[in-house]
C-alpha cells in the first residue's frame, strides 16, 4: 500500500482510512475484500464523502460480499454527480439505453464508466 501511495502515511489519512473502513465492516464486507482493496487502492478509503457513496452503492442494490460492492464506491469516489450524470447521459444517448439499463451494466462492471466520454463514443462507434 505504502509503494503505491506513501502519502497514505500520514496521521491525517490514517484515521480517516480507519474512520472510513468502519462503516464497511459494519455492513458486513469481507475483510479479506477491504484489505485487498485497501493494498491495491488506497485513496478509495480516503474520500470525504465516503459514507455518503457507500449509501448510494447500497441504494444501487449492489451486493456487500462481492468485490463490485469496493469498485462501485472507488469509481463513485473518483467521480462527481456530474461526471456521473455525464456518463450516464452518453450511455443513453449513443446506446440508446435506459437508466435502468445504464445502472444494471454499472453494477456488473462498475468500471465500465472509467473510460473518457471519447473513448465511449470510439466504442459505439
Amino acid at each position: 500500500m505504502i509503494k503505491r501511495d506513501a502519502w497514505i502515511i500520514s496521521a491525517d489519512r490514517v484515521r480517516r482510512v480507519m474512520v472510513n473502513v468502519e462503516p464497511l465492516r459494519n455492513e458486513g464486507v469481507p475483510e479479506t475484500n477491504i484489505s485487498k482493496y485497501l493494498i491495491l487502492h488506497p485513496k478509495v478509503f480516503t474520500a470525504n464523502r465516503f459514507v455518503e457513496i457507500l449509501e448510494k452503492v447500497k441504494e444501487m442494490g449492489f451486493n456487500h460480499v462481492e468485490i463490485t460492492f469496493l469498485k462501485a464506491v472507488d469509481m463513485l469516489t473518483v467521480m462527481g454527480e456530474d461526471c456521473w450524470r455525464n456518463k450516464m447521459d452518453v450511455f443513453k444517448r449513443c446506446g440508446g439505453w435506459s437508466e435502468d439499463q445504464v445502472q444494471s451494466a454499472f453494477r456488473k462492471d462498475p468500471k465500465c464508466f472509467k473510460a473518457s466520454e471519447k473513448t465511449f463514443l470510439k466504442g459505439f462507434d
